[in-house]
């Protein structure tokens, strides 16, 4: 098991480039962009802000990225190796095999991966940013020895992926806080106070080194201050390690030295000022801080509005196994209605990055609420199935239709055995009653 009596975390990071810039580059071309020419930027993010899964590791415990490996087709992304390059990344060339443009970065990846594992460094961490279902096999390898496991997927994953990983690090996260992309692009009237390039403060000034009750409840009013309006500011949830680090950054050491206004920690302080507008939301480690008012859940909940019972365990049974959202067979059928509206006047090419918050209030107008990771689940699930929804010609029943066909081809890959009559039920609730 590796020693983690030290001051940082030891981390070997994997990209999949071909595949996370596709996903990224669909979802929204700046995300894309961000991606490939600046990993500085995602890389400094993942050091100082994206937060820890080594459970015993400090709680003020850095992360060093000792291993930047890279995986691309020089053929198609070849003119983005400088940018990794010089970001001290390695850079494996992994050229098409077929004519259908399949590389073998998977294999790379993997091998490599084990090479690490045995590395003398001992590494704690690793960090694989791919949604291939094929490196499964590899990440149960290093959860059976002791190491733990990051994935950003940025595209449909499997859920047995992800359910090996220690942490699967939320898109919505990765773009707001990594890439620094706007997820709602009517927040120009957001809170001025909130605005994250303002002037830092003054410290605090320090408390004795015996503080009396009264420089306690002056220090956790700063803090809660200060948090309210880091997470007020926000346009997707806050991860907790970004959020401790940003209060101590404007109040100073004092933070530290009174252990957190005398809670120990930063989570036993926050866990002191949760609200109807601040809860901690998420896997733990690391964490995030939300507002419910604005911020889509992170963790899976019950079906916002209940279900029949005549589908509703059913629903709750395949969802475990291949995620598909647990939203009535009304919602459903308002959301492939909008879908199919957003071609009546021609091809719609806008990023997902937009077409999804729009998606969701027009649902909301209606009447549905509908989360926007279940949007992406849609959109992504009709991609899959073959249907260019983006392009005149699909109707909200054969859009309805196509994502009932592969939601059950998932679980059939899956093993998941449906009789006739639950796949009856199952088309029922997503396509409607016809």
């Amino acid at each position: 098991m590796p020693n983690h009596g030290r001051s940082y975390v030891r981390t070997a990071l994997f990209v999949d480039f071909d595949n996370v810039y596709s996903n990224l580059n669909a979802i929204d071309p700046a995300a894309g962009d961000a991606f490939a020419t600046e990993p500085d930027r995602w890389l400094r993010w993942m050091q100082e802000d994206m937060g820890q899964v080594v459970r015993d590791a400090a709680e003020d415990a850095g992360r060093e990225i000792l291993v930047r490996s890279c995986y691309l087709n020089p053929i198609m992304f070849g003119k983005f190796r400088p940018f990794f390059t010089r970001a001290a990344f390695r850079v494996i060339d992994c050229p098409p095999l077929t004519t259908r443009g399949k590389n073998s970065a998977d294999i790379y990846m993997v091998l490599d991966i084990l090479d690490a594992l045995e590395h003398p460094t001992s590494f704690d961490e690793f960090i694989l940013l791919s949604a291939d279902a094929d490196f499964t096999p590899v990440m149960l390898r290093l959860r059976a020895h002791d190491r733990r496991t990051v994935l950003l997927a940025t595209g449909p994953s499997a859920t047995a992926l992800r359910s090996a990983c220690d942490m699967v690090l939320p898109l919505e996260i990765f773009l707001n806080e990594a890439l620094e992309i706007d997820l709602e692009h009517d927040d120009a009237a957001a809170d001025p106070r909130a605005d994250g390039t303002r002037k830092p403060l003054a410290a605090v000034t320090a408390v004795r080194s015996n503080p009396g009750d009264h420089d306690v409840d002056y220090l956790r009013q700063r803090m809660r201050e200060e948090l309210t309006i880091l997470v007020a500011a926000a346009g997707a949830p806050v991860p907790m390690a970004a959020a401790a680090q940003r209060i101590r950054d404007r109040l100073g050491d004092v933070v530290l030295q009174s252990s957190w206004g005398g809670c120990g920690s930063f989570r036993g302080f926050v866990q002191t000022v949760t609200s109807e507008t601040l809860r901690i939301s998420g896997p733990h480690p690391p964490g995030y801080l939300v507002d419910p008012r604005r911020h889509e859940p992170l963790e899976p909940e019950e079906p916002l509005d209940p279900l029949p019972d005549s589908v509703a365990d059913l629903a709750h049974r395949v969802a475990r196994i291949v995620g598909v959202p647990q939203l009535t067979s009304e919602a459903y059928q308002t959301l492939f209605g909008e879908i199919a509206r957003l071609s009546v006047r021609g091809p719609a090419n806008d990023p997902l990055n937009i077409i999804e918050p729009g998606l969701r209030g027009a649902c909301l107008t209606r009447g549905a609420r509908i989360p926007r990771p279940a949007i992406h689940f849609v959109l992504q699930g009709l991609q899959l199935a073959g249907v260019d929804w983006r392009h005149p010609g699909n109707g909200p029943g054969a859009l309805a239709e196509a994502f009932a066909d592969n939601i059950l081809r998932l679980s059939l890959n899956a093993r998941m055995e449906l009789t006739d009559d639950e796949t009856k039920c199952l088309r029922s609730w997503i396509v409607g009653p016809g």
